[in-house]
């Protein structure tokens, strides 16, 4: 891209693309030099402008509050494409914070838009999934079910997709024996409708996570690295936490601290669960210091998240215990 910049250095798509290139290397700064370039340039499509909102917030360390000011000057006057993008880009923000009740709401609004934009299935297939996660991380198991047995009146061969949000479901909520009845009767309906290979590393995942829990370790080492070896980005930091979590139980030290470096090079950096958790590792190696480093970066994340979830109330618990030492 840095070649065809040279060539054709009033690109706004060349600039995009870099400032896209060197956000994903945390490069906040730089990716906001070639956002502006491709803004004045006349870069002005709705998924462009939300990136460069993302971006502008991590290098200015926003709250949640700012990044919903600016995402609601977005929606001022959008078109009904626009608001779709708009409010798929919010949840994930929401989420990122903790904020489950919130990322609820959104999600139902960007699927009543794409109801009336794109149809049942299109709906189903992009919202649906993130609403059952948001609900059982909320504990609101019957909410879940409703939202993930709508894919039961899907057109056929897509009326047996339900199982896989079943299985996203039940792994995301440790429902271990559900997820072991279902796993294979998921990966038979994504065959049928042509979609296995979009799901191969969560597979994987959840082959290695069922691995774990019958404490077959090896075996479940060896489905984590087969899945990262598919996938080693933020969609995939589940392999990455519960692959050092194996070294550990092991009592792996060094394989651990690598698969943690691995995964701080390729997903966000401030993701509040991949500090906790490394947060964890540190203090079982008596790296107390570095340990509440990290808890405090999960913590400011997560100060404001939603009590109902698990992951804060470990946060809260392991922060005030970290700073009463």
């Amino acid at each position: 891209y840095n070649k065809y910049l040279d060539l054709f250095p009033e690109s706004p798509k060349a600039h995009e693309t870099l400032g896209d290139f060197y956000h994903y290397q945390f490069d906040y700064q730089k990716a906001d030099e070639h956002y502006l370039q491709a803004e004045m340039l006349g870069a002005k499509r709705m998924a462009f402008k939300a990136g460069y909102l993302v971006n502008t917030g991590k290098l200015n360390k926003w709250n949640l509050d700012s990044y919903l000011e600016e995402y609601n000057k977005l929606l001022i006057d959008a078109s009904l494409e626009d608001s779709m993008i708009i409010y798929d880009w919010i949840s994930s923000t929401t989420l990122d914070h903790g904020k489950m009740n919130l990322t609820v709401d959104y999600l139902h609004k960007y699927k009543k838009l794409l109801n009336i934009n794109r149809g049942l299935v299109m709906s189903y297939l992009n919202v649906n999934l993130d609403l059952a996660m948001a609900y059982g991380r909320l504990g609101e198991f019957e909410k879940a079910r409703l939202i993930i047995d709508e894919g039961k009146v899907l057109p056929v061969p897509l009326d047996k997709v339900y199982h896989s949000l079943e299985r996203f479901f039940y792994e995301d909520t440790n429902q271990f024996d559900k997820l072991r009845d279902v796993l294979q009767h998921s990966i038979d309906a994504e065959h049928s409708a042509g979609m296995e290979e979009l799901f191969i590393r969560e597979h994987l995942m959840c082959k290695g996570r069922l691995s774990f829990e019958e404490k077959q370790y090896n075996n479940a080492i060896n489905f984590f690295k087969q899945s990262l070896d598919i996938d080693r980005t933020l969609s995939n930091l589940k392999s990455y936490i519960y692959l050092a979590k194996t070294y550990m139980v092991l009592n792996n030290q060094s394989d651990a601290e690598e698969i943690f470096r691995l995964a701080y090079k390729y997903t966000y950096q401030d993701d509040a669960w991949l500090n906790y958790e490394y947060a964890i590792f540190l203090e079982g190696i008596g790296e107390i210091d570095k340990s509440r480093d990290y808890i405090t970066k999960a913590y400011n994340k997560y100060k404001d998240a939603d009590h109902e979830l698990e992951l804060a109330q470990n946060i809260w618990k392991k922060y005030k215990e970290m700073n009463l030492r």
